[in-house]
């Protein structure tokens, strides 16, 4: 590991989140933390080397097999180790989603900082990771594990490690975790799911482009080439993707869902927003089979760049688990539109009855299930989360 690139990374991120952020090493780079501290670092300390903060990671860096073999699979196309990286990005955006019933468990601290359990991700053990393997939902915390030793995966062998370093950045203020690459040549950082856009686990699901690979600096413009290549032609903006559907929908003569037609004027009854957010529903459903926390995501975007922010609320809705298993919640819209209520269910599979009109008295009804985003307070001790 070089200490300049380290260096320059943490210099480069720093200036990026306008914060200091810690830079996380795998388990078995604990000796280059030990001499460049000068001290003896138990697993997860944190230390202070020089201005820049570094831990070693609480958790093994871990790929699955069939990761692997897609990772010797691309090794060896004909495209760059930029593609390649993309590739591994895309694919992990693909195979994966968010789970978001972690966040049921997020403690706010104050106006700036949150908390979770160690135990949630950032910390685990084989009983976590047996339990992660019945599903394909992932926190930041594991699926950066996955994303950085993939990484690393691609170049054994064929890069040596003295040409490039890799670690997860942790945003501790935020409970966040992604991943920093660093070469000579280029500072990328490489974020699936960044909480404050349209996460790229769900963007890489839809053909949307790739917004969650940062560069921070690219000396021979190779990284900011691989990216503009695999963006170019895709939307950025989920209601354009959506519009962009729905016309050639129009065009090919194949509407997406049935107009609800008043006999008497001829026309639609519902109004253009309703109209749009149901034919998105249906898109996302049926091309593109997004879970309940893409749905939410892609949705929330749609609602804010198309009606507004002001005309939405979160909300939890509890869903129902397996045998066993503890109560799971995911994220849920109540949206406005020409003063009517309206709820965004994605916990339901069937496109028609995920929106449908909303009465907030069920707000005050324990039975609906829905309840207010800052009313759900999960016990870290009392109800915990085992990872199912």
């Amino acid at each position: 590991m070089n200490f300049s690139r380290i260096s320059r990374l943490s210099r480069l991120v720093n200036d990026d989140l306008a914060r200091k952020p810690r830079l996380v090493l795998e388990p078995d780079d604990g000796a280059f933390l030990r001499i460049y501290s000068g001290m003896y670092t138990h697993s997860y300390d944190q230390q202070k080397t020089d201005d820049i903060e570094m831990s070693i990671d609480g958790s093994e860096w871990e790929i699955p097999r069939e990761l692997e073999d897609f990772i010797e699979q691309i090794s060896s196309e004909e495209c760059s180790n930029e593609e390649k990286i993309i590739k591994i990005y895309q694919k992990i955006c693909e195979d994966y989603t968010y789970d978001d019933n972690v966040l049921s468990y997020v403690k706010r601290n104050d106006d700036e900082t949150f908390s979770l359990a160690d135990e949630y991700g950032r910390r685990t053990d084989r009983a976590w990771a047996e339990k992660r393997s019945q599903h394909n939902r992932r926190n930041c915390f594991e699926i950066s594990r996955i994303l950085a030793k993939s990484i690393m995966e691609l170049f054994r062998g064929r890069i040596s490690s003295r040409d490039y370093d890799i670690c997860l950045i942790w945003d501790d203020t935020k409970t966040h975790y992604f991943v920093g690459l660093i070469t000579d040549e280029y500072c990328v950082t490489l974020d699936v799911d960044d909480f404050t856009q349209l996460k790229d686990i769900t963007r890489l699901k839809t053909d949307l482009t790739i917004e969650g690979i940062r560069i921070l600096d690219d000396r021979t413009g190779r990284f900011c080439e691989a990216v503009d290549k695999f963006n170019d032609g895709r939307n950025r903006y989920a209601k354009d993707h959506i519009a962009d559907i729905i016309e050639r929908k129009k065009q090919e003569e194949s509407p997406i869902e049935p107009e609800k037609v008043d006999p008497s004027t001829g026309h639609d009854t519902r109004p253009d927003d309703v109209i749009f957010i149901q034919n998105a529903i249906q898109i996302l459903k049926e091309e593109y089979h997004l879970d309940s926390a893409g749905m939410f995501e892609f949705l929330k975007e749609i609602v804010d760049t198309r009606i507004g922010p002001r005309s939405r609320k979160k909300v939890w809705k509890e869903v129902e688990a397996g045998a066993g298993v503890g109560k799971r919640y995911t994220r849920c819209l109540i949206i406005t539109i020409d003063d009517l209520d309206y709820l965004i269910d994605v916990t339901k599979e069937h496109p028609s009855e995920i929106l449908r009109r909303f009465d907030r008295a069920e707000l005050d009804r324990p039975e609906s299930g829905i309840i207010a985003y800052n009313k759900l307070v999960r016990d870290w001790d009392t109800d915990p989360y085992d990872g199912r």
